[in-house]
């Protein structure tokens, strides 16, 4: 039987719609990606931005771009696949994995280490929650520098853990650990009976999608892994060489913003399951992802509110990155964020002696120091560059930070 006149009509007038929805949804996509586009320009102009942007509402992505170089000596452009260091953002991922595992009943927040690591300093009095919550008294660094390029598991970074012993009295203040991320990887490890790479993988990167995350394991080659810079005074140079497996648990992936996006989707609509969603959002309005190393910027911006999510992963540490994610959403809400700040500074030069009383260990907090050594006529702060603006008085590129000793 042929369909009614009216049936007809109101097929096609629900085409028209559908058509007249998508187009309009196009062209606000179109107009956003404009505005962003204009908004960074200024930055790209100056090249302080190398790296991948992404701002999705809910689960649709409206802007995915890179700007800028993955590897500056072969000319070889970012994409959306590049790879990127993502630093601290390892940690959040971590607990998704802890929860899930908790959820299986595998191990529980409140086990103390002398359940999966009992020759630990002060293993009893040293809970699951407490590495998970900072409050372990593990310093955040248990390496120096030229340590850092050597191949680490968890077992390894558990071993150089005990060597240094403990800042003070566990269950104590918050002390913000990367090392206590690396102790608990390998408590997830014993927990899961895998390695921490395998359980990731099953539990953390699978479930959403995550195709293109990896740990730097044995160090196998990581495809379209894009390389790391860093500033000196005659601009950008490769960064040091590090093997980031020391940062197991902590700060260890390689990501893609997309991938990232996908995390936070399966957390905010419970893909991982209530107890990830719970140790993760907390019942916040937003919550951020933030990481940075070694020549590699990251971070994770998700409103609660309106379901944007903004995602940067940069191969070239600026300050240019803080501007970006505080513009992202209000320029995905319409808002005008005002104009792009783009610094002036006018570096000068001051007297070896001037900059080498300055040489020395600086305590930020426990368990986190700075080497400040003077270099090419100008500080670094382990590998953070400043600028001499004065005898006394520096500038940092890395975040357009100005600052007097």
């Amino acid at each position: 039987m042929r369909p009614s006149l009216f049936a007809q009509m109101l097929r096609i007038r629900i085409s028209v719609f559908a058509i007249l929805t998508a187009w309009t949804a196009s062209a606000v996509a179109d107009d956003l990606a404009t505005r962003i586009d204009a908004w960074l320009q200024p930055y790209v102009e100056i090249d302080h931005l190398s790296g991948c942007v992404l701002v999705a509402r809910g689960e649709d992505v409206v802007y995915d771009r890179c700007f800028g170089l993955a590897n500056r000596e072969l000319g070889v452009r970012n994409t959306p696949e590049t790879r990127f260091a993502v630093a601290s953002v390892t940690k959040p991922l971590q607990l998704v994995l802890l929860a899930r595992l908790v959820e299986e009943g595998a191990l529980a927040l409140t086990d103390s280490l002398t359940r999966w690591l009992p020759d630990f300093p002060r293993a009893h009095e040293i809970t699951v929650l407490n590495l998970a919550n900072h409050t372990a008294a593990v310093p955040h660094r248990v390496t120096e520098d030229h340590e850092e390029s050597v191949m680490r598991s968890a077992a390894d970074m558990v071993e150089l853990v005990k060597a240094k012993g403990l800042l003070g009295e566990p269950g104590g203040e918050r002390v913000y650990s990367s090392a206590g991320f690396s102790v608990l990887a390998r408590v997830l490890e014993l927990a899961g009976g895998d390695t921490w790479s395998a359980l990731m993988q099953r539990y953390v990167f699978e479930p959403a999608g995550m195709v293109h995350t990896v740990h730097p394991e044995d160090r196998n080659l990581i495809p379209r892994r894009a390389s790391s810079y860093s500033w000196s005074p005659r601009g950008l140079r490769n960064a040091a060489p590090k093997d980031l497996s020391f940062l197991v648990g902590a700060g260890s992936l390689y990501s893609t913003p997309r991938d990232l996006w996908r995390a936070v989707r399966a957390t905010v609509n419970g893909g991982y399951g209530s107890n990830a969603q719970a140790y993760v959002v907390r019942q916040r309005e937003s919550f951020g992802w933030n990481g940075v190393t070694n020549g590699y910027r990251t971070f994770v911006n998700h409103d609660s509110t309106t379901d944007v999510t903004v995602v940067v992963c940069a191969n070239v540490v600026t300050g240019a990155l803080d501007r970006i994610r505080d513009a992202l959403p209000k320029l995905a809400a319409g808002e005008d964020p005002g104009p792009a700040d783009v610094p002036d500074y006018d570096p000068v030069t001051v007297t070896p002696a001037a900059l080498a009383a300055y040489e020395g260990r600086y305590q930020l907090r426990p368990g986190s120091i700075l080497n400040v050594r003077a270099r090419d006529s100008a500080l670094y702060a382990n590998e953070w560059l400043l600028l001499p603006l004065g005898d006394d008085r520096f500038f940092s590129v890395q975040d357009y930070g100005a600052l007097r000793f």
